[in-house]
């Protein structure tokens, strides 16, 4: 299979992320904070002069979810103090093992906005640590590399809300026979 990301791709993802972001309360523009660990992300998402603008337009600070040792956590809850973001988009593992470092070395944590979490399973006892520790609500995002994001949770709803516009998503049971869709708006 060969998946061809090109410019209109590319607007339609960050559109949708955008998207994303506004529902969950953080406009463009508003402070936010990624704890991401793709080096690749994090290389095209911080070093270049084109990329730095963006970040400072978009009010966007990165930190790095592979570099986290006790002193770079302690900066990391720090840098979330200072910043003060609307949200938090995050690997769910990492921002997991930043809340059990908090809770553990004691570092008080100031209640933050929202989370949005990705790249890995967000399981129950992740979401309550992480909701409990950073004193928010926490979402979850469904995505991949090769088409971007696909499904996450949002406010007042049950379940994972799929964007239309960008992928056409088909849900089967386990005998390969497809389910019907349960009809849901969200802009009224």
């Amino acid at each position: 299979m060969q998946l061809v990301q090109d410019d209109e791709y590319n607007d339609a993802s960050a559109a949708i992320r955008w998207l994303s972001q506004q529902l969950l309360g953080c406009e463009i523009g508003q402070p936010h904070v990624r704890l991401w660990g793709s080096e690749r992300d994090l290389e095209e998402g911080t070093k270049s002069p084109k990329a730095r603008l963006f970040n400072w337009l978009t009010n966007t600070v990165w930190l790095n979810a592979f570099h986290m040792s006790p002193k770079s956590m302690r900066e990391f809850i720090e840098t979330l103090h200072r910043v003060r973001p609307r949200l938090i988009v995050a690997y769910a593992q990492a921002m997991y093992e930043l809340a059990r470092f908090a809770e553990r070395e004691q570092i008080a944590v100031e209640p933050q906005r929202a989370i949005l979490t990705s790249a890995g399973t967000l399981y129950p006892f992740m979401r309550e640590q992480i909701g409990k520790v950073f004193g928010c609500e926490v979402y979850n995002l469904y995505g991949s590399r090769e088409v971007s994001d696909i499904a996450w949770e949002l406010p007042g709803m049950k379940g994972l809300w799929v964007a239309p516009w960008a992928n056409f998503v088909e849900i089967v049971d386990d005998s390969g026979a497809l389910v019907p869709a349960a009809p849901r708006e969200i802009f009224s």
